[in-house]
Parts: structure tokens; C-alpha cells; sequence
């Protein structure tokens, strides 16, 4: 795999990669890299709905990981690196193994990184971190999985077909064939939001009027601007 670092998160064209399904893609990673001068690298992949610029709280120069090279990389799927809202072709099933072997092959084969102190992720990143410990064992010293479980809860499964079921039925949304008949899935992503917000937040935070905090009145604005 071939790549470059990237100066924004536009996403860089690289070699061809096999998915565990079988499928092939000349995927496209975006990253970002921090003190490339530092000793000791970290890697921080991205988490479901997260931007690499949205994770970037440790760049101060007195933040916990400002000795490090720090590497913040997207994971497949989240629409800054290889998606199904960028490629047409890209693989309907997707898994763990292939966003940290897309991961492994941008630090190994193109950053020179040959270990690193540690890999650092939060919620669905959290997960990526359980499986660079399973998958490259011995290319980390430490692993940081935050707020996230080793294997998603069968609570959790059924929760996510919720805001699932509302996207691929949405009428925009065109049986997944949207990008080639020129839409865009606005609805059935309004309806994606709508339905995850209440699990996203909690149950005393709307009863504590926590979105008055970020400036809104009533709920209900808040949900339509927001989610």
C-alpha cells in the first residue's frame, strides 16, 4: 500500500487491498500525523461518526501525548477514507480485520513504524483497539480502549438495526444505489439521527434540560438541528 500523508482530511488514493469477504478495492486512507520527530508513535483511530479533525484535544504542548509521534488515522467506512459514500464499489460487508490491516499497512509499509507505545480509541475505536491487541499483538506495548466493550452486546445489536432500518428504507436512500443514480440520502440520514439521539444521549440528560447548555430552549429545536 502506498500513501502519503495528508495536510486535510481528504482522503489519498493507495494500493489495492483484499477484504476478509473476499472483495478487492483500491481503498483510499485518511490520516493525520503529529511530532513525526518523537520516539515513541501512538495511534488514535477514529470512532463511529468521528472526524479526524474533531479528535485532535491532545495536540497542546502540555497535553498528556505531546511527546509522541501521534498518528490519527480514519477508519474504513466513516466517509473520510474508503465508504460507501465515496466508492461505488465499496464492499457491502466491512469488518474489524480490515480497518486495522488497512491501519497495520499504513504505519508498517508506508510510515516505517515497526512497533508502538500504545493505540488509544474511544466507543466503536475502543473496539479497534481490542482487536490491534488480538490481530498484532506484539506490535504495541499498550493498549487504551475507552468507553468501549470487547464484542458489541446483543442489546446493542438490536438497538443499531433501529436507525439502520430507518436509512436503507428511507426512499432516498435507493436500495444503497443512491450514488449512482445521483441522490443523496438526506432523509433516510435525518431519520438515522432522529432514531439514534436518545440512545447517543441519556435519559437524565434530557430530563436535566442538558441542551439548554448548547443553547437551545426546547428539545425539539434541538433535535432538529442537531441530529
Amino acid at each position: 500500500m502506498q500513501l502519503r500523508e495528508l495536510k486535510s482530511t481528504e482522503p489519498e488514493a493507495s494500493g489495492g487491498n483484499l477484504f476478509t469477504s473476499g472483495a478487492s478495492l483500491d481503498i483510499r486512507i485518511a490520516y493525520r500525523s503529529f511530532n513525526l520527530s518523537a520516539q515513541n508513535a501512538v495511534i488514535i483511530p477514529t470512532y463511529f461518526g468521528g472526524r479526524i479533525n474533531t479528535i485532535l484535544n491532545f495536540t497542546a504542548e502540555k497535553d498528556a501525548l505531546a511527546s509522541y509521534h501521534v498518528i490519527v488515522v480514519a477508519m474504513l467506512g466513516n466517509g473520510e477514507s474508503s465508504s460507501p459514500s465515496n466508492e461505488l464499489n465499496f464492499p457491502k460487508n466491512l469488518d474489524y480485520y480490515d480497518c486495522i490491516n488497512s491501519q497495520y499497512d499504513l504505519l508498517n509499509k508506508h510510515l516505517g513504524i515497526t512497533g508502538l507505545e500504545t493505540v488509544i480509541g474511544f466507543s466503536m475505536a475502543a473496539q479497534q483497539i481490542c482487536y490491534w491487541a488480538c490481530i498484532y499483538p506484539k506490535f504495541m506495548k499498550y493498549v487504551v480502549p475507552i468507553c468501549g466493550s470487547a464484542k458489541t452486546s446483543i442489546h446493542n445489536y438490536a438497538f443499531v438495526e433501529d436507525p439502520k432500518a430507518a436509512l436503507i428504507h428511507s426512499i432516498d436512500y435507493e436500495d444503497g444505489a443512491y450514488r449512482i443514480k445521483g441522490s443523496n440520502p438526506t432523509r433516510g440520514l435525518q431519520a438515522f439521527g432522529r432514531s439514534y439521539c436518545p440512545w447517543a444521549l441519556s435519559a437524565k440528560w434530557f430530563t436535566e434540560g442538558c441542551y439548554q447548555d448548547l443553547g437551545y430552549m426546547g428539545v425539539k429545536k434541538f433535535i432538529q438541528m442537531e441530529w
